[in-house]
């Protein structure tokens, strides 16, 4: 997990446990209650904010090989007598298609 992952963790329970503070004090117990259910989800709530930040590390992932893809475009247009260069190129951006795909089937398979 990273550093701001584990901030926000901790701040979801120290928020859930001042709230059950002050539903002691308000000598509420249906409240008191209804944080105990929410923070024994803690771990839902664990692995879901994982899952974003996997999520976004993905899609961070994916957009820097369409900018090298775009980049490589840009060279196929400058350099397009170059046969040797050009076949350079293509392989490149076969496998960057390639990772892009499978960063795809990873985002799929993360729920959130």
């Amino acid at each position: 997990m990273n550093v701001i992952v584990n901030q926000q963790i901790e701040t979801w329970i120290n928020d859930h446990l001042d709230l059950y503070n002050y539903a002691i004090q308000a000598g509420d117990l249906e409240w008191q209650q209804s944080i105990l259910k929410q923070l024994s989800r803690k771990d839902e709530y664990i692995k879901s904010l994982q899952e974003k930040q996997l999520k976004r590390q993905l899609w961070g992932q994916f957009d820097q090989i369409n900018q090298k893809l775009l980049g490589l475009f840009d060279e196929m247009r400058s350099h397009s007598q170059n046969e040797t260069y050009m076949k350079s190129i293509q392989l490149q951006m076969w496998e960057l298609k390639r990772q892009r795909l499978e960063i795809v089937k990873q985002i799929k398979s993360v729920n959130p």
